[in-house]
Parts: structure tokens; sequence; C-alpha cells
């Protein structure tokens, strides 16, 4: 078995440590609670009930799927400045970083967004960062041990939809053979903010690649093995039948192939020429899969993520 680092897991979003965020001084900060929520912030009141709202209904609707136990309320920091945020992490982060989080201690922090889209731009955070301290919740300290990109991918299937964007940043990535491999996403993402997005997005792909190519079930099943203590790589292979390292080889031939983007680029081509050359590629590379099991991802296609129902 492959050994991993028992270091604090460090990204954009997240931050797994043993420490805990610093109490502000409560004279500086304002309050909100919710049933598992104890939220401070120095933003605006609409902000910080709009980021509280959407992230306790996530919270009761991946504890609905799984079997959650907390001993105290999550904490919750919005930050109004970028210097204030910083000082939250007590630790280096991205600069373009807008939300991280501690799962072991059932903390985070968000930079409010600014601008046009604000308010939406903080929701998908909160969701996102929601995910990370539910999956900590679950997992307890074998959280650890998972893979960085399934934090992430984790994060992001339960905290939003798969949208054309990210189809996109797949696609193209793949064709010009710029994608990152799975395996070096285990303990760090890039630092230059486009390689980072593209790691998110194939992280995305990933684990939404466990429940399409495997099962909703079978998802649930390795979480539950992690909840009892089993260390992730061994309740991986006993759950979908190969090592993780295996799995990413055939995620990264699914991901490259192209055959599941020909809707995508079919609707693109009505926008003009551009695209045709790029059209060219992925339909002599969707050539070389298998109708069957082309078959089995539009019909899975078809069907809601089981968190979207």
């Amino acid at each position: 078995m492959r050994q991993r680092r028992h270091l604090p897991i460090a990204l954009a979003s997240i931050l797994t440590a043993l420490t805990a965020l610093p109490l502000p001084a409560q004279t500086e900060w304002k309050t909100l609670e919710s049933e598992h929520f104890h939220l401070s912030y120095e933003t605006d009141d609409l902000a910080a009930r709009r980021a509280l709202k959407v992230s306790q209904e996530l919270f009761d609707e991946i504890a609905a799927h799984y079997d959650i136990e907390l001993k105290r309320p999550f904490r919750v920091w919005i930050a109004q400045s970028p210097d204030r945020f910083k000082s939250l992490a007590q630790a280096p982060i991205r600069d373009w970083a807008q939300g991280f989080a501690f799962p072991l201690k059932g903390e985070m922090a968000i930079l409010q967004p600014k601008g046009q889209g604000g308010y939406e731009e903080l929701e998908r955070i909160a969701r996102h960062e929601t995910a990370h301290l539910a999956l900590g919740a679950l997992i307890g300290e074998k959280a650890m041990e998972a893979p960085l990109w399934f934090h992430e991918g984790f994060a992001m299937y339960v905290s939003e939809p798969w949208t054309l964007m990210h189809r996109w940043t797949l696609l193209s990535n793949a064709l010009f053979r710029s994608m990152i491999p799975l395996t070096s996403l285990d303990e760090a993402f890039p630092s230059e903010a486009g390689r980072a997005h593209l790691a998110y997005v194939q992280s995305f792909s990933a684990v939404r690649g466990l429940v399409l190519d495997h099962s909703f079930t079978q998802l649930k099943t390795l979480l539950a093995r992690l909840q009892r203590g089993e260390p992730f790589e061994d309740a991986f292979e006993t759950v979908f039948g190969m090592s993780v390292e295996l799995y990413a080889d055939e995620w990264k031939e699914s991901a490259s192939s192209g055959y599941h983007w020909l809707p995508v680029i079919g609707g693109a081509l009505a926008v003009g020429s551009f695209f045709t050359p790029i059209f060219l590629i992925a339909h002599w590379r969707r050539r070389r899969t298998k109708k069957a099991r082309l078959d089995a991802w539009l019909e899975e296609e078809s069907k809601p993520d089981p968190f979207f129902r």
C-alpha cells in the first residue's frame, strides 16, 4: 500500500488542520445561529442570513443520506477584508482563495465576494465549505488519509451541479493533452489559478464518475467504511474492486475520450466554425470508445444526481 504522509491537508478552499480558528474579538463581529451553525460576520445582514441558510440546508441534505452526529455546532466566519480573512487562517493560503475549512474542527471562513453576483458567489462558497465540514464530521480523522482530489470532488459533487462550463474545461484540456494526473492531486493542487481550477474540475469529475460508472450506493459504502476507521485505499479497493491508481487511469481514459462531449460541441458549432477542428478531433476520439459504454453514460446523464433530486 502506498504510504500517505499524515500532514494537514492544505489547499485553496480547504485547510484541514489540528488547530482551531482563532476566536475573534466578539465586539467586532455580529452573530447568527441555526440548528448546526454559529456564524460570526462583518458583512451585511442579508448576506449573512443567505450564507447561513444555504449552509444549514446543505448539511440537512447530506445528513439525510449519511449518519452524522455533531458534538457541537459548526463555527463560521464571513470576513469583509482580505487581511481579516487571511488572519483567520493562521496559515499560508492562495491569493485567489475565497474560502477555507478545518473539517476536523468543524470550522470555516469565507471572504465576502464583491461586485455583481456577490450574494450568489457567497452562497456557492458557503455550500462548498459546508460540504467539507460535513465530510470531516462523517469520517473523522480518516479525512487526513483521503486524497485531496476526493475531498474537493466530494465537496463539489454535493454542493453544485455539473455544468456546461465544467464539461468544457475538461474537454479543452483533454483535447490538448494538458490534463493533470489524478494521483498527483493527492496532497496539493497547483498554485497557478488556471491549473488549480482544472484540478477542481477534474476532482469533481472523478468523484462524479464513481457514481456514474459504479453507483451512488458504492460511494455511500466507501464513506461508511471510512467512518468505521478503514484506511482510504483499502476501503476504496474493497468497494470498487480496483486500486485508486487503477481508477485514476480509467477515469483519465474516460475523461479524455471526448465521447460524452458530443452534445456540448454540437451546441458550440452553432456559434461559429471556430470549433470545427475541435469537433473533428473529439469525434475521432469518440469513435474509439465502446458503444455500450456510451449508452450507459448517456442513460446516467439523463438522471439527476442523487443530491439534486
